[in-house]
């Protein structure tokens, strides 16, 4: 940070008044440096400051600023990371609301669903990077798209086949298929509008287009 001392540096003209420094200058006491010699240094030093407006011209700042430890040449990109720290991560609320299912991870039933393991997998990353993930299935929790105004909306209107729906941070953003992690990285980092987006058609679950075990 450089501030402005707001100093009259037009003072300077009188230096043949008081000297430099009051009458105290670096090396006074050195005999080299006669009383004559000084007082031609700070005579001419007025004559010239009387002649402009020194504040015009030149301006008397503070610098303020923090000192590491030196850690060999500094590159560019370093400099430019110090000065552009990254933004503070926003964590997000992911929500799933499935269709029947008598469990989610596509593993059980006589017909596995590809989709269904690899889009749990992507749930599960997210859960790493510190989002907050929540998945619901119509079969064993009900109440949960009752309770839910958009999703019960969405069922009244349109009935199960708009599952499986995808809210992120309470808005949908995702029906009828389950979205990839290319998706989702999409709608957390703001990088792309919010759109219903089908990725890969689901074959009615892990048990089967009838949702029954």
């Amino acid at each position: 940070m450089v501030t402005d001392t707001d100093a009259d540096l037009n003072a300077y003209a009188l230096a043949s008044v008081g000297g430099c420094c009051g009458g105290v200058c670096d090396g006074a006491g050195d005999e080299s440096n006669s009383a004559t010699d000084q007082k031609s240094l700070h005579d001419g030093l007025a004559s010239v400051m009387q002649t402009f407006d020194a504040n015009a011209f030149v301006a008397s700042v503070r610098v303020h600023a923090l000192k590491s430890i030196s850690l060999g040449p500094i590159k560019p990109l370093a400099v430019f990371n110090a000065l552009n720290p990254p933004a503070e991560k926003t964590m997000q609320t992911i929500k799933v609301y499935d269709k029947p299912m008598c469990c989610s991870t596509g593993i059980c039933g006589p017909e596995v669903d590809p989709v269904l393991p690899k889009f749990a997998a992507d749930l599960q990353w997210l859960r790493t990077q510190g989002h907050h993930v929540e998945r619901f299935n119509l079969a064993r929790q009900p109440q949960a798209f009752i309770d839910n105004k958009s999703i019960h909306q969405l069922l009244s209107t349109a009935g199960t086949v708009c599952l499986p729906v995808v809210m992120v941070d309470g808005e949908v953003v995702s029906q009828t298929n389950y979205p990839s992690r290319e998706d989702f990285s999409a709608w957390i980092n703001g990088t792309a509008a919010k759109t219903m987006l089908p990725v890969s058609q689901g074959g009615g679950g892990c048990c089967g287009p009838t949702g029954c075990c």
